[in-house]
């Protein structure tokens, strides 16, 4: 069976006189000569604690790039670059080394090596509700921060120790 290449392409979709906070995702695949177009709306995901638990379950499907295909169909959340996280206040401690690899409650049991891979593209993420940043990336040694240019931080609160030991990130922030 021949390997299907696929492509994502967001849309923001107008409904009446208001704009909705949702994104249209379009997954174009390609296959010898079928070209088939999945498109989806993607859930809001509607809390602090079901962002982390979401977090843990992508990366558990792809640490790397959080293209969790199966979590995002049963969630309805989509793939983590995806994710509609208008709703959520908190991102405190989300993709940080230690979280990541922890087995308790609010770990994801990740191994090491999973944990180090991360490098998603979270451009498309809603942040301008979030107050809390604080060691959201520590220690995320492989995340270069690609997109994070686009995020609107101006609510932030605190962002201590956002980017601590985060080697490769190497972008700007917008206030």
């Amino acid at each position: 069976m021949r390997r299907l290449e696929c492509d994502y392409i967001m849309e923001t979709t107008k409904i009446q006189w208001y704009y909705v906070a949702a994104f249209v995702a379009l997954m174009i695949c390609v296959s010898a000569s079928v070209r088939v177009v999945h498109a989806a709306v993607n859930t809001i995901i509607p809390s602090n604690e079901v962002f982390l638990d979401s977090v843990c379950k992508c990366l558990k499907e792809d640490a790397k790039d959080g293209l969790c295909t199966s979590f995002a169909t049963t969630s309805g959340y989509g793939t983590m670059p995806f994710w509609m996280t208008r709703d959520i206040t908190n991102m405190a401690n989300a993709f940080d080394l230690d979280r990541l690899v922890n087995a308790g409650p609010v770990g994801c049991n990740l191994t090491e090596i999973e944990a180090l891979r991360f490098n998603a593209d979270l451009k498309y993420w809603d942040t301008s509700h979030v107050t809390n940043f604080d060691f959201m990336f520590r220690k995320a040694k492989s995340f270069d921060g690609k997109g994070l240019r686009f995020w609107n931080v101006g609510n932030a609160e605190t962002m201590r120790g956002m980017f601590q030991e985060t080697t490769e990130f190497d972008d700007n922030i917008a206030f």
